[in-house]
C-alpha cells in the first residue's frame, strides 16, 4: 500500500521492518523486548540494516530500528546514536516534501536527546485508516494530530 502519512511509522515498508525486528527477537510487535534479547540480537539488527544496498531503504531500516529500540527503553549509546542519525538524514523524501523533512529532524532530535526511557514514536503516526477517514471527510491530518473519524 506504500506510505499513508509522512510519519516515521507511516508505511508498509516501515512497519514491514518493524515486524522483522521483532520476529528476530521473537516477539511480537505489542510486546516489549527485554534488553538481554536486544543485547543478544543487535547485531543482527545492525547487520540486516547493513545488508541493504539501497540507501534510501537503508535510513528506513535505521529508522525503525531506532524507535523498536526506544520503545522498548534500550539505552543508545554515542556510536549507535550517530549510525541512527546518521542513516536517517539520508532519507530522500525529506528533501521532496517539507513534512517529511520536518519529521525527520523532529526524529534526529529524539534520537540526540533520547536517555534510554520508553518512547512510542510509532504513536505519532495518525495510521492508516484515520488518514482514509479523514480523506473521506476532506480533513487534512498530520502526524501527531489525535485520531479523527468525523468532519468537524
Amino acid at each position: 500500500m506504500g506510505w499513508w502519512s509522512t510519519a516515521i511509522m507511516g508505511g508498509d515498508t516501515a512497519l514491514d521492518w518493524e515486524c522483522l525486528f521483532y520476529d528476530l527477537c521473537d516477539r511480537d510487535t505489542e510486546e516489549n523486548i527485554d534488553h538481554d534479547i536486544i543485547d543478544n540480537k543487535l547485531h543482527e539488527m545492525i547487520d540486516l540494516c547493513n545488508n541493504i544496498e539501497f540507501d534510501e531503504d537503508k535510513s528506513i531500516a535505521y529508522q525503525v530500528l531506532g524507535v523498536v529500540l526506544m520503545k522498548n527503553g534500550y539505552y543508545l549509546d554515542n556510536d549507535l546514536k550517530q549510525e541512527i542519525i546518521y542513516w536517517t538524514s539520508k532519507d530522500e523524501w525529506m528533501l521532496e516534501n517539507s513534512e517529511r523533512k520536518e519529521e525527520i529532524q523532529n526524529y534526529i532530535e529524539t534520537v540526540k536527546n533520547y536517555q534510554g526511557k520508553s518512547i512510542n514514536i510509532k504513536d505519532r503516526d495518525p495510521g492508516l485508516f484515520n488518514m482514509i477517514a479523514a480523506g473521506i471527510n476532506n480533513v487534512k491530518l498530520k502526524p501527531g494530530d489525535p485520531p479523527r473519524i468525523a468532519k468537524d
